[in-house]
């Protein structure tokens, strides 16, 4: 199997690439951190017993607009910014 090296742009795309990652799981981390918390402060008592189904939810909601961003972005991304040699894959949505 050949292998083929980076370059120096490539390792620099790389890099950011994870560095943005390393943001969005930090972002998600926090959110867990301080869901339960926040949602104490917010709702009414009457409503504190369901706060775990509640945290899901928004966890759930966060995670969710991760994937339709993705994916929306990668459409877009794929109709605007790319170059039309590339080809047709045959993903739609």
């Amino acid at each position: 199997m050949k292998q083929f090296p980076l370059t120096k742009e490539q390792l620099i795309v790389l890099f950011v690439a994870i560095l943005f990652w390393m943001f969005d799981g930090y972002e998600t981390y926090a959110l867990i951190l301080t869901i339960i918390p926040a949602l104490h402060t917010l709702l009414p008592p009457s409503q504190i017993k369901h706060i775990s189904l509640y945290a899901g939810y928004l966890i759930a909601s966060t995670l969710a607009g991760w994937a339709t961003g993705g994916v929306v972005g990668g459409r877009i991304g794929d109709a605007i910014g790319r170059n039309k040699d590339n080809g047709d894959h045959g993903f739609y949505i």
